[in-house]
């Protein structure tokens, strides 16, 4: 198994994607040997009023203004990619799509689910970005990597060092199986289990998994760690920050109310203020 089919997720309104977060995804794919691809969505603003009011404030003019600048900020991030995969000599493609601004994370989400990995930049000014992320995570049905640029940065070449977390789960499973890939590059590896949390898988599930890793050429290290209740996602945080790690690999939970995903407890924390970068599945 490989990754063959990247897409970079790349924001253009409110705050256009940084371009160091366009940099480190073509790292990051340049070790696997995929092809990544760039999606930028120009958003487009419905403008609901035609009462005369609306008129007189220039709601329309206001609202082109707008979506030119959505479409600048693609272009403008699309020249910067172009630039850079070619530098870096990876095959690579660029795509500018239109959507309705809160039409966006599902458009990002059914456009993954043909891909293999989907790379997603979670920054402070990019307001829209945790409603893509959860869209992708239990839309697309592929994994995701959420990453930053000041902390919780995607590591490059030579730099990957993997904290794989696993409590037995379907979710954690499901998160193990897509991030071999990742896992086979790694310099280091290791299984944090979570002592004194409610999805403790004990022995057996955790010998077997690193039976399964070992097969797959992957020499895993395993680390038990506690943690008091409520605070699992701290404790893996500090796991990863004491032993190096640059991804930390997780399955994401969550529970569906009228088609709208809650995210569970420990996924929330993490991408409230991620420390490491993040392959979630769900």
């Amino acid at each position: 198994m490989s990754y063959r089919d990247v897409m970079l997720q790349i924001g253009s309104y409110p705050d256009p994607t940084p371009v160091a977060a366009i940099d480190a995804a073509v790292r990051f794919t340049k070790p696997l040997g995929a092809r990544l691809s760039a999606l930028a969505v120009q958003v487009r603003i419905p403008v609901r009023s035609n009462s005369v009011l609306a008129r007189l404030m220039g709601v329309g003019e206001i609202v082109r203004d707008e979506e030119a600048k959505s479409l600048a900020a693609c272009r403008a991030a699309l020249d910067h990619f172009a630039r850079a995969t070619r530098e870096a000599g990876i095959e690579a493609e660029g795509l500018i799509e239109e959507e309705v601004l809160e039409g966006v994370a599902g458009h990002i989400a059914r456009r993954a689910r043909t891909r293999d990995l989907c790379l997603v930049p979670l920054c402070p000014v990019l307001d829209g970005q945790p409603a893509i992320v959860e869209s992708v995570i239990f839309g697309a049905g592929r994994p995701v990597i959420v990453f930053g640029t000041d902390t919780a940065i995607l590591p490059g070449e030579g730099a990957l060092a993997v904290t794989l977390a696993w409590d037995g789960s379907r979710s954690a499973a499901r998160a193990m199986a897509d991030a071999l890939p990742v896992l086979k590059l790694a310099r280091q590896v290791r299984v944090a289990t979570v002592g004194g949390d409610k999805r403790d898988p004990g022995p057996r599930s955790t010998e077997d998994l690193l039976r399964h890793l070992k097969l797959h050429g992957i020499d895993a290290a395993h680390d038990r760690i506690e943690a008091e209740a409520g605070s699992t996602g701290a404790a893996l945080d500090e796991h990863a920050r004491a032993h190096g790690s640059t991804l930390l690999v997780m399955g994401a939970y969550g529970h569906s109310r009228t088609q709208e995903f809650i995210l569970g407890g420990v996924t929330a924390h993490m991408l409230q203020n991620p420390k490491t970068a993040l392959l979630l599945s769900h």
